[in-house]
């Protein structure tokens, strides 16, 4: 029981990990259960966050609570001016309930930001090695490396280090690098 609370606990923090709270739970409003949110003012203003809840509606909002993150399932929620709405949850219809989620920050994973591009994307790699030409179409990052995936002309993938020492020259006009990839990485 324990490991697949655990599992859901991990999916649910998942949902959340690249979301930023797009509003904040302020007030109980009237005796239903409704809230009252105030919009996060750093929101991408091509977003209307009301709009995109209404679209996606079967889809959960996240909150943190005890450190878990738990979803909440939109019942009906009504644009109240420009920065507020007014929201009730499934599961919090009455006014007892509602203000349990009082201050906490709702996140949403349709409304994260959308990951910029990488500046090495689209890259050209010629490898003097292979005598291959590849295409730079994503970079892994994470604390121990980066990586680069590179695509053939036949749509093969492959992974390599982005490392110094295998950089022979890099223009950043033309978009290109040369590089000596050693002997097995393109075969693993």
């Amino acid at each position: 029981m324990a490991e697949s609370k655990r599992n859901y606990n991990q999916i649910a923090q998942d949902n959340i990990t690249d979301c930023e709270p797009f509003a904040i739970i302020s007030k109980t409003y009237g005796n239903d259960g409704q809230m009252l949110v105030k919009l996060n003012a750093n929101i991408d203003k091509d977003i209307d966050p009301i709009d995109a809840i209404v679209k996606n509606i079967k889809e959960p909002l996240w909150i943190i609570h005890n450190s878990l993150a738990v979803p909440l399932f939109v019942a009906d929620i009504e644009q109240l001016g420009n920065s507020k709405a007014i929201v009730t949850f499934d599961d919090f219809q009455d006014n007892d309930l509602a203000k349990l989620l009082l201050a906490k920050k709702l996140y949403a994973k349709y409304l994260a930001p959308v990951k910029k591009k990488h500046i090495l994307i689209d890259f050209k790699i010629f490898d003097n090695v292979s005598q291959k030409e590849f295409l730079v179409v994503d970079v892994l990052e994470n604390k121990l490396a980066t990586l680069l995936e590179i695509q053939d002309d036949q749509s093969n993938l492959f992974t390599i280090p982005l490392a110094q020492q295998l950089i022979e020259k890099q223009n950043d006009k033309k978009k290109t690098i040369v590089m000596n990839i050693p002997d097995g990485i393109l075969e693993l």
